[in-house]
């Protein structure tokens, strides 16, 4: 199940960001999952709850996946757009001779922090 492993690697990319902006709590995660990557969501969740109850930093973060379709541009016709089943036939023209523009990422597209007041204020107090 690549789906671990996958939610381990954001699970370490999320807790170094949160880290570094001095978060006290990750509120939420939402990934950009291309549809060619073959990422079961809920397998995806599942390991996702499991790891994130080990880090006190993560533990309750909801986690959201947006599904991103394919878009190819194709090289006979020119036209990027999405495209058509099986696999990436250009959607106006069949052909196969396409590059895939979207639908390949797993991206962290937005984490929402909980982050600890400044503080300033009290640096002065007596």
């Amino acid at each position: 199940m690549h789906e671990l492993s996958l939610a381990q690697a954001v699970v370490r990319l999320v807790e170094e960001a949160a880290r570094r902006h001095g978060a006290v709590q990750v509120r939420s995660v939402r990934l950009q999952v291309g549809v060619l990557t073959d990422l079961d969501p809920e397998a995806f969740r599942f390991g996702w709850e499991v790891i994130t109850a080990e880090h006190p930093l993560l533990a309750g973060a909801a986690v959201w996946i947006d599904r991103v379709p394919v878009t190819v541009c194709c090289r006979d016709c020119g036209r990027e757009g999405p495209a058509r089943p099986p696999g990436v036939l250009c959607g106006a023209c069949g052909s196969h001779r396409t590059q895939v523009l979207s639908g390949e990422e797993l991206d962290v597209a937005e984490v929402e922090l909980d982050v600890r007041e400044s503080g300033c204020a009290a640096e002065g107090a007596s």
